[in-house]
Order: C-alpha cells, then structure tokens, then sequence
C-alpha cells in the first residue's frame, strides 16, 4: 500500500534538518572562535571535569609564578636599599674616626656635623623606600604606613609592626619577601649575634681584644668566659680560660713566650 507524505510535512521535515544542520554549524563555530570543544557540562560531563581540574591546575601555577616574581622584586629593591644603607653607614663611621682627629679646628668639626645630619636623613628616607606600587618597603603588615618618622627633637620613631609577609611559590614551599624596619634597623645584635668580647674595665694592661668568630654553634656553651693571662715560674706568659658557672674550661698547655 503506497503512503502519501503531505507537502507540508515534507516541508516540515527539510526545514527541521536545516534547522539542525545550522544549529550545529553554529556550535561548530563557537567551539573555534573560543578554542574548546566543551561548550558547557553535559557536551562531555568527564571531559568538562577534567578540564575544570586542569584549569585549576594552570590558575594556582600562575599565581606561584606571580607570587615569586613579586617577591623577587622586593627583595631587589630592598638589596639595593641595605647598599646603600651600608655605604652610609660606613661614610658616616668614617666622619666620627676624622672628627676625633686633634688637629681639627671647629669649623672642620662642624663640616662633618652637617654631613652627618645630612646622611641620617638619608638612612631615613631610605628606611622610607617604597616600591613601584606605592607600598612601603620596611612597614611590615602596615605597607600603607610610612614607617620611620622624625619628629621636632630628632627623635625617629618606627610606625610599621613586626610582620613579614610569606607568599606560596609553589604547593609546598613558602618565602620572605622582605623584612620589616623593626628588624633592619632597631633589632640589632650585639657582638657577633652569640656573645660579646670586651675588656675589663679594671685592666691596666695595654692589650686588645677583638671581634670574635664562632665557629661551630654546636659545640657552644653559653656563660661569662674571663680569660686570664699569668707568667710562669721562669717569667713564661700563659693563660686559662674560665667560665663563671662552667669553671676552668682551657688552659693553654704551652707558655706563648
């Protein structure tokens, strides 16, 4: 028995297809202009997971990659600032030993008095040292906060806190990107950071003592060390050092001369 298709459902029919046809033409052209084949979840719910988890992958990367180049550019300017500081510091260490000179007159001694007023208010504005986005460098947590400030007596004042930010470089590893003011410029170590040599003041002797060294932190005892200085029978100088809870501790086993 023949079956008789009406013109209308024909049409029906051809304009369905080209409807379909154009629908996924359309797709096809979305897909290249944004350069992905999953438009949205249910085109591959897998393939949409995956990509989602990848793509998570690649933001964190960037943003370790972001973290360690924002870090490294503190850390330079912050470098350049403590050379500079050190210079300072030096040139000013160099006007006190020449200013102690007996052969200066006052107006001499005044010179280097400006000058070192001078180079303090550079260690200041240094102390101030900012980075490219406006932050300061030395303020800690406060980078919005200026944070050395000189008030009418000439005192200076530190109006950061003690907070130095880590940033993640990666999923394990965290880093410094700086150091706060606090630290730099006010906690200051005495000594070599362990301990300090001097002489005693009751001494009537014309020896020295210098900076000393240590060298292996594991091996040392933390006390009052007197190192004192004997001459032998035959006129021999020798010495034994002596801790104030530790008791004789060295005693040099052959006279130095």
């Amino acid at each position: 028995m023949a079956i008789r298709i009406s013109t209308s459902q024909t049409f029906t029919q051809g304009a369905n297809s080209i409807l379909s046809n154009q629908s996924k033409v359309n797709e096809t052209q979305l897909q290249l202009s944004k350069g992905t084949r999953i438009l949205k979840p249910s085109d591959d719910p897998i393939g949409s997971a995956v990509a989602l988890d990848l793509q998570k992958q690649i933001d964190n990367a960037l943003q370790f990659i972001s973290n360690g180049e924002t870090a490294e550019t503190k850390l330079e300017v912050e470098e350049s600032a403590l050379s500079n500081v050190t210079n300072i510091l030096q040139r000013i260490r160099d006007l006190t030993l020449q200013g102690a000179n007996a052969t200066l007159n006052q107006t001499d001694r005044q010179a280097i008095i400006v000058e070192i007023e001078q180079r303090l208010e550079e260690l200041i504005g240094l102390g101030n040292s900012q980075l490219a986005s406006g932050e300061y460098l030395f303020s800690g947590f406060k980078s919005n906060v200026k944070p050395f400030i000189k008030d009418g007596t000439g005192s200076v004042s530190y109006a950061g806190d003690q907070g130095v930010l880590n940033v993640n470089v990666n999923t394990s590893v965290r880093v410094e990107s700086g150091n706060s003011g606090d630290e730099v410029f006010f906690d200051i170590k005495t000594g070599n950071g362990s301990f300090v040599t001097t002489g005693n003041s009751a001494n009537l002797g014309t020896g020295v003592i210098g900076d000393a060294v240590l060298e292996d932190p594991t091996l040392y005892v933390g006390d009052q060390y007197t190192i004192d200085f004997s001459a032998t029978g035959s006129g021999a100088l020798q010495y034994q050092i002596t801790g104030a809870n530790t008791g004789p501790v060295y005693t040099a086993p052959l006279p130095l001369f």
